[in-house]
């Protein structure tokens, strides 16, 4: 346990905490801006099965943000490196691979096989597809989102508020404001993956109050952060 002996300092995390951890299972769709530093996180606090859906190769333009990889993995499978780096990191935990674009054919059956999931996806019909399967199967799932200097987190919980409830439905194609277009600021992102991994382990540990039916902002301009309450 020397390992986590920092985790069972923590009020109320103790040798309970840690086992809740080990004995979970994590499903995080995405090896991006929002994954990489969420992935090194859950690997680190020793979630015991982390699942990771993710199809990309490591381009140039990924490294401003995407701090799993680095300049000579350009043009490398991301899930290998990504898988590599994990259990390098942590050698007590099992890693799943996934090659493949989540669609509806084939999240269902993934998605079973997990406690929570983790949406670090970068599209919106994605987030939806992640948002409606979650809510229909009743698993919770922490949501993230980053453009530009602003994010935004919550945690479903079966019941509460979703995606649909917070932002309706999905914009038409030419309303989505995208990374692609607006940037995104690595720093940033990596907030947002952080605090998607916290709330993972928050959720396992059952410490503290998630996120659920609140809606966490993010201002990177000013470091404003607002929490919006839903109920």
């Amino acid at each position: 346990m020397e390992r986590y002996s920092k985790n069972l300092l923590i009020k109320d995390f103790g040798i309970e905490g840690q086992k809740a951890l080990s004995q979970a299972k994590v499903l995080v769709v995405g090896a991006g801006g929002l994954g990489s530093p969420c992935l090194l996180y859950l690997a680190s606090a020793g979630i015991g099965t982390i699942g990771i859906i993710e199809y990309d190769v490591v381009d140039y333009s990924n490294l401003q943000r995407q701090i799993l990889y680095s300049e000579e993995q350009v043009g490398s499978s991301k899930l290998s490196i990504a898988k590599t780096k994990l259990q390098q990191l942590n050698s007590e935990i099992k890693i799943n691979t996934y090659s493949i674009t989540l669609n509806k054919s084939n999240a269902r059956a993934l998605f079973l096989n997990y406690d929570f999931i983790i949406d670090c996806t970068d599209n919106i019909e994605t987030k939806y597809l992640i948002n409606d399967l979650c809510v229909e199967l009743e698993k919770p799932f922490s949501y993230g989102s980053v453009v530009g200097m602003k994010g935004q987190l919550f945690t479903y919980m079966p019941g509460h508020f979703t995606l649909r409830d917070f932002f309706g439905p999905p914009p038409s194609i030419e309303k989505q404001i995208k990374a692609s277009n607006s940037g995104i600021l690595g720093s940033i992102a990596g907030m947002a993956g952080s605090i998607q991994a916290t709330e993972t382990i928050k959720y396992f540990t059952q410490i503290g109050h998630l996120l659920t039916d609140r809606l966490l902002l993010i201002h990177g301009e000013d470091f404003s952060i607002q929490v919006l309450n839903m109920k």
